[in-house]
């Protein structure tokens, strides 16, 4: 893979998690305004995957500007963020996304940028501080495996990583992979060679089309991989709304490869892969300029997202397919020993899931909004997910969660807000959010 394409890669899966509020709201200019407007819509009009559906976009940004919706708007991130919503309104691709840069950014390289050596080594930097990705590796009662991964990275960095975690879970009589909080994946190499280590031999994963190539490329798990392989075992795949972009392709590929059950929500839908645009000096936009199609389906996630063959709500998701594990290595455990593990497992996990209590969000107010959300730890930080329905002067979701804290934030028409009726609260890094308790 070569470093153009692979830089293409390098935003892909951020374009579509959302920010949990701004640190500060810088203003802009109506001369910044506007540069900002065209200059978005003409990346998007000439680099759209598919270019009809580009126009629409354009065309939508365009026209609302010259009706004047965004005179008014001064803040920058509130400018990128009514972009977003509105690219994403005309062309259904949760991939588009403007970004507000308080620096002013460099001029865009022709062709497709090469990272400079020094681009490339604060890149490696930045993910091995998240440890490229892997943020808990560990045996589960049972002898189940469990990797959660937030974000799939490049082989050439996180090789390492990969076979070592999968090293760990080696011996383990079944595997959980948790790509609830999964964005995406920053290389096209990650996940084939990731895979592989399901597969005995190489196996068709994908196609690619770039529109500045005129050949697909096929994408397939390599003849070789370092460590050890996890075959003939069952693999579960957790999803939640979250899930997006390469994450999603991982679940899709294994679910329609019948090497993996997949366990949890309906995932994000974005399956158009693209790059960061410069807009103008302080604004960028994620252009999807790449299709993909699956070998099996002939088809792709896009827009409808990758369902679980065992739906259930993202916070329980974990859980069973922890069940699902214990009943499936039940019926052929070989002693007593083995058995008294599983019904120990199977014990542990039925009384967590007692430990759920049904919970009402309310927000008071905002009778001209058109639409609320509640985001948490309980649903992966969705953005829409949790819907809250308009009940008299308040807004009502019913949710059900674990006994204990839960950090969360309302969202009305795509800005998160913390709860004005909940004077409790918490830092998490630049953003606050409100906290409430659970007995």
């Amino acid at each position: 893979m070569n470093s153009s394409v692979r830089s293409i890669f390098a935003a892909s899966c951020l374009a579509a998690l959302p920010s949990a509020g701004w640190a500060q709201s810088p203003e802009v200019t109506a001369a910044e305004r506007a540069a900002a407007i065209e200059g978005v819509a003409r990346q998007i009009e000439q680099g759209y995957v598919f270019p009809d559906v580009g126009k629409l976009m354009a065309s939508a940004v365009r026209d609302r500007a010259a009706r004047g919706e965004y005179g008014a708007i001064s803040d920058a991130h509130e400018l990128a963020r009514r972009l977003t919503a509105h690219l994403r309104e005309a062309g259904k691709d949760l991939h588009v996304a403007v970004s507000y840069s308080p620096e002013v950014l460099p001029p865009e390289r022709a062709g497709s940028p090469i990272p400079t050596p020094d681009e490339t080594a604060a890149f490696r930097r930045d993910l091995a501080r998240d440890n490229y990705g892997f943020r808990r590796v560990e045996i589960l009662p049972g002898n189940i495996g469990y990797l959660r991964i937030d974000l799939f990275t490049p082989p050439e960095f996180a090789g390492d990583i990969y076979a070592a975690a999968m090293a760990f879970v080696a011996e383990t009589d079944a595997l959980i992979i948790d790509l609830r909080e999964n964005g995406g994946s920053i290389s096209p190499d990650a996940i084939p060679m990731f895979s592989t280590y399901f597969f005995e031999r190489p196996t068709h994963l994908i196609d690619l089309k770039w529109n500045f190539e005129e050949t697909p490329r096929q994408l397939w798990t390599w003849a070789y991989v370092p460590g050890r392989r996890y075959l003939e075992k069952p693999v579960y795949v957790l999803t939640s709304r979250r899930t997006f972009s390469g994450a999603e392709e991982f679940a899709y590929d294994l679910k329609h490869l019948k090497r993996a059950t997949i366990v949890g929500d309906t995932t994000g839908g974005g399956a158009n892969p693209g790059g960061t645009r410069r807009a103008s000096d302080h604004f960028t936009v994620f252009v999807p300029f790449g299709r993909v199609t699956s070998p099996v389906t002939k088809s792709n996630w896009e827009g409808v997202g990758v369902v679980p063959d065992l739906v259930v709500p993202a916070n329980k998701a974990l859980f069973a397919a922890q069940l699902e594990a214990v009943d499936a290595l039940s019926v052929p455990a070989v002693d007593e020993r083995q058995k008294a593990a599983l019904a120990a497992a199977k014990a542990d996990v039925t009384a967590k899931l007692e430990r759920f209590r049904r919970v009402v969000f309310e927000l008071d107010g905002h009778e001209n909004a058109r639409e609320v959300f509640v985001a948490g730890a309980f649903n992966a930080w969705s953005p829409s997910a949790t819907p809250l329905g308009r009940r008299g002067s308040r807004w009502l979701a019913e949710v059900e969660v674990e006994a204990g804290r839960h950090p969360y934030k309302f969202i009305v028409d795509g800005e998160w807000i913390l709860d004005p009726a909940n004077r409790e609260t918490e830092q998490d890094g630049p953003h606050v959010n409100s906290v409430r308790t659970v007995q």
